[in-house]
């Protein structure tokens, strides 16, 4: 569905890990995100270098996007950032709080007047749907 917008995504890594519980004695095999802070921080800085945004709005609680969040007051055409703070507890910063010029909390009802409708696309005489968890 974003492809259908001018939303850029612009992609982590994920390498995969195997680490050992201290606790229980149990090796765990997973994954773990990579660079994904790294390339947000790098195009929210040149974007803003460029001048292409008057306003950034971050959807994290993330403190590593602190240093972002402060360079982009002190740039030659200092930006405005707000922070949106995701659901669930401790999705909070009170770092990035006081940095920011605005911030909100998303809460479940925000979340519920976005979704997307039933019938999302079609192609031909195939539909695709919302999925049912979704609702």
């Amino acid at each position: 569905m974003l492809k259908t917008t001018p939303i850029n995504i612009i992609w982590g890594k994920f390498k995969k890990v195997t680490e050992h519980c201290k606790k229980c004695n149990k090796i765990y095999s997973g994954y773990k995100e990579k660079q994904t802070d790294v390339n947000i921080a790098i195009r929210i800085i040149t974007d803003a270098l460029l001048d292409e945004y008057d306003t950034a709005i971050l959807g994290t609680a993330d403190t590593d996007l602190l240093p972002v969040v402060k360079k982009l007051k002190k740039i030659p055409t200092p930006k405005i950032v707000g922070i949106l703070f995701p659901i669930g507890q401790n999705r909070y910063s009170s770092e990035l709080e006081k940095e920011a010029d605005f911030t909100m909390k998303i809460k479940k009802y925000h979340l519920d007047t976005c979704q997307l409708e039933k019938e999302v696309y079609k192609i031909g005489a195939q539909e695709i749907c919302r999925p049912e968890g979704w609702k």
